[in-house]
């Protein structure tokens, strides 16, 4: 320890004195003869509680919040005071400083830093210290006046890039410096810590709701889109067998980023792929983001993997809109396919349908199509739906569109009414149709 080391207060909570005795209270810079306060809270109920209550403790000028399973290297306290200097010298209003966070200014959000995260380097490409917009909670600090309040609905999860929101709000900034530590955490992500699972889709649930008109938003753990709902997905991860909740896990789900995927989907996807959407087609030709038969029935709940969307799992009930643009007239088992999109979506989610009119050229024009449609295509997964078996739930219309034809809108400007347009010959080109999901009573 260098005698020109400022003392600083170190507040941990910690629920195991083993995991604090063999990480950060055997920090090199935190034995005997250290000047440095540490703060040791035990049985707080959430970060806030511990993070108020070491703030009110506190009787120096830095405090730092630290898990219990960092382990500081020789010297971290003189580097980590020079790192502080160099931010004093560059920014005015910093409210955070921490050692790993997220930049999401670019197209796609970047990992900055420097941390040894149970034995691999993480590094980030930009020189430190630099401006983040998330910070991981691992290590923050703060001064011991600062007006930042961690929220307690967020429990342990998400606490950090809340506190960043919080200080951008009032007009700071969050920083990442070159002062690395070992994080030698031993959290098990399987379906025996379902309580963990449990408190972090509750805690995703609350920050989404919270923090909505910020989004997008990148955490170093977790990826918050305008159209997903992060914390419902992984509360769906958590299912009742055997009078338990358990937990069935996505084993590429915990890589240090997590993708949700979108409530969207995009059926025979071709050439016109969808960035808010997951692209499936049969062809991998077109390299969708998933290759598929959509005709076959599915097995749900199904693990996915993709490169855009990494792995989850689709489950019934999982998609708000599903797209099928110029696909079903190729179908050739069009009740399994109208099925599987009637099972994956939600409850008043929608079916976007467009197939050629069954007058018109191109409706067999192309040596694939299966069939043709008109109007009251759509009468057996609607109104009819008891002949097809269907018990729990159906369709039912809410929009109908008309593509008209050269000969169609010539005959719309003379003043004929779409019924006689319909009727008539090369007048429609195509049709699009709306269908919502409604569930069936025993009743219907």
């Amino acid at each position: 320890m260098s005698p020109s080391v400022r003392p600083m207060t170190f507040v941990v909570c910690s629920h195991n004195q083993q995991i604090l005795r063999d990480n950060l209270l055997s920090s090199p810079c935190l034995q005997t003869g250290h000047p440095h306060e540490v703060i040791v809270i035990e049985g707080a109920s959430s970060a806030a509680e511990g993070f108020h209550y070491g703030l009110q403790k506190a009787t120096h000028e830095v405090v730092i919040w630290v898990h219990h399973d960092v382990l500081l290297p020789e010297g971290w306290d003189r580097l980590f005071q020079q790192r502080l200097e160099e931010v004093r010298h560059r920014w005015q209003q910093v409210g955070i400083i921490g050692l790993y966070g997220m930049r999401n200014s670019g197209e796609e959000p970047v990992g900055e830093g420097r941390v040894v995260d149970r034995g691999k380097l993480l590094t980030g490409p930009s020189p430190l210290p630099c401006l983040v917009d998330s910070l991981d909670e691992l290590l923050l600090a703060f001064p011991r006046t600062t007006p930042i309040r961690m929220d307690a609905k967020l429990g342990y999860h998400l606490y950090g890039s809340d506190a960043v929101l919080t200080a951008r709000s009032l007009g700071m900034q969050a920083v990442v410096v070159d002062a690395p530590v070992h994080h030698n955490s031993n959290l098990i992500l399987d379906s025996g810590n379902d309580g963990w699972w449990q408190q972090v889709a509750t805690s995703c649930r609350y920050f989404e709701h919270k923090w909505q008109k910020v989004f997008p938003y990148s955490t170093t753990c977790f990826d918050f889109q305008p159209n997903l709902r992060l914390g419902q997905l992984l509360q769906q991860g958590l299912v009742q067998k055997d009078g338990q909740t358990r937990y069935i896990p996505s084993h590429a789900m915990w890589r240090g980023l997590i993708r949700a995927y979108p409530l969207r989907m995009n059926l025979g996807s071709g050439r016109y792929k969808r960035v808010d959407a997951i692209n499936v087609d049969i062809n991998s030709y077109w390299s969708p983001d998933v290759v598929a038969d959509i005709s076959k029935p599915l097995t749900l709940p199904s693990l996915i993997r993709c490169a855009r969307f990494g792995e989850f799992i689709l489950r019934p009930g999982s998609m708000r809109e599903i797209h099928a643009h110029h696909l079903l007239e190729h179908i050739t088992d069009l009740v399994t396919t109208m099925r599987n999109c009637l099972d994956l979506l939600e409850e008043g989610g929608t079916l976007v349908i467009s197939v050629p009119y069954d007058l018109s050229c191109g409706a067999w024009q192309d040596p694939t199509h299966k069939r043709a449609f008109n109007e009251n295509s759509w009468l057996y997964y609607t109104e009819r739906h008891d002949y097809l078996g269907w018990q729990d739930a159906c369709f039912e219309q809410i929009d109908f569109q008309v593509g008209l034809s050269q000969l169609g809108k010539e005959l719309k400007n003379q003043g004929v009414g779409q019924e006689e347009i319909l009727r008539t010959p090369r007048a429609v080109d195509q049709i699009g149709v709306v269908l919502r999901k409604r569930l069936l009573t025993a009743g219907k």
